[in-house]
Order: C-alpha cells, then structure tokens, then sequence
C-alpha cells in the first residue's frame, strides 16, 4: 500500500509541476510575477516545523497568495499562521488526488 501511495503522491506533484510551468522570462522576473504560491508538506510534523521560516520570507518579498497543501498528520502546525491564505488538508487516495486537482 506505500508503494501506491508514494506513486500517486509522485503523480501528484508532477502534474502540478506541469500546471505551473512558465516558458519564458528569467527566473528573477517569474519568480515575481507569482500571484498564488502553492506548498506541498505532505511528511511528519518536523518538516513541516522547519517549512514555516520559508512561507514567511515567500510572502514577504513576493507578496503572494500561499496556499499549502498538508497531510491529515501536519495540517495543524499551520493553523494559526498568518502567511498562509488557504490551508488544503490532502486525503490519501484518488479521491484526494482528485479533489486537489478539482481545486487548482
């Protein structure tokens, strides 16, 4: 069962990776045209803890939205921060994987 979890979490994260490909323009002036960011921080509580210094410094100096996608086992270390917009709690699954695509 971890296998087709990890698969369908690499599938995931390769088609949001597709969705969000930009073609031209250097780094600098894409990376600043951002208006929504999205965070996947689908591991253990420790990771997600050491995450919050960057959704800090991305909304400072990008000045965008931040959406953060969370496991069920991490989503309330996010809870309370003010950085994040939409906080999007990913159940395990195709019907998850269906739904986070539904909502991009």
């Amino acid at each position: 069962m971890k296998k087709i979890e990890v698969f369908l979490k690499n599938i995931l994260l390769k088609v949001l990776l597709m969705l969000s490909a930009h073609k031209n323009g250097n780094n600098e002036d894409k990376l600043n045209n951002f208006k929504s960011v999205l965070f996947i921080r689908l591991n253990r509580i420790g990771d997600a803890l050491v995450s919050t210094p960057l959704l800090h410094l991305v909304k400072k100096n990008i000045g965008c939205r931040i959406f953060l996608l969370a496991d069920k086992k991490n989503y309330f270390a996010f809870n309370n921060n003010p950085d994040i917009d939409k906080l999007i709690i990913f159940k395990k699954g195709f019907l998850g994987i269906y739904e986070v695509l539904k909502m991009i």
